[in-house]
């Protein structure tokens, strides 16, 4: 079994909770685990956490969670979930606060647990892959591109694919000889500058990072 486990806040912080937008309290996965883990806390705790199954299968308050699924647990929300043993199970878990995140569930109705909109699975893998790499090289505090990478993972789950204005774009960045950003911009009918303003402001993170983190990913998977 594989795992990483990043904790600076063991609970909940309710002055920084309430100064930051979004502040990540600690993170971790499972890789590739050999028994369940079963996790109940009665009273919940006083911050928010999303359980992400990559491959695998869980249950989380009654909910059946297969790969590509999510669940945000509410503060002082009740929480029993079991991780399912499997050779090749990827599991994702972070526990998170600020005072952004209530209008960012309501915005994108992600306040009633479990979310099963799959149809962007490898960019959430993707968008994942990437937090954790990049919490691992945090030391005491998260950075402020882990929390832009958590807050575009929250988006892409609450997004339905209609809301994707740059899904041909996000197709080609994650090719291996993908068009040039400035082919990608033409094609939108778009100037460069402008076409790398609005993917960002849709996925808080460049074209050009989004490609690199993407080949990144690839090859730690590779050499993992």
């Amino acid at each position: 079994m594989k795992t990483f486990f990043y904790i600076e806040n063991s609970n909940y912080d309710k002055e920084r909770g309430s100064r930051e937008p979004l502040h990540i309290n600690n993170a971790g996965y499972y890789f590739d685990i050999e028994k369940d883990i079963l996790t109940v806390r009665k009273n919940g705790r006083k911050d928010y956490l999303l359980l992400y199954v990559s491959e695998g299968e869980m249950r989380v308050n009654g909910s059946r969670l297969e790969a590509g699924d999510a669940y945000i647990l509410l503060p002082d929300e009740p929480q029993e979930y079991s991780h399912k043993a499997m050779k090749r199970s990827r599991y994702y878990w972070i526990h998170f606060i600020g005072n952004e995140i209530g209008d960012l569930l309501s915005k994108y109705d992600m306040q009633n647990g479990v979310l099963q909109n799959n149809s962007r699975k490898s960019e959430k893998d993707n968008l994942i892959g990437m937090l954790m790499q990049e919490m691992k090289t945090c030391g005491e505090a998260p950075s402020d591109y882990a929390m832009s990478l958590l807050f575009s993972f929250l988006t892409l789950l609450g997004m339905k694919k209609s809301n994707f204005p740059f899904s041909r774009a996000l197709s080609e960045l994650r090719k291996t000889n993908g068009a040039e950003i400035a082919k990608i911009a033409e094609d939108y009918h778009m100037s460069v500058p402008h076409f790398i303003r609005s993917f960002k402001e849709h996925y808080k993170i460049t074209p050009k990072d989004y490609r690199q983190n993407h080949r990144i990913l690839q090859a730690m998977n590779l050499l993992e």
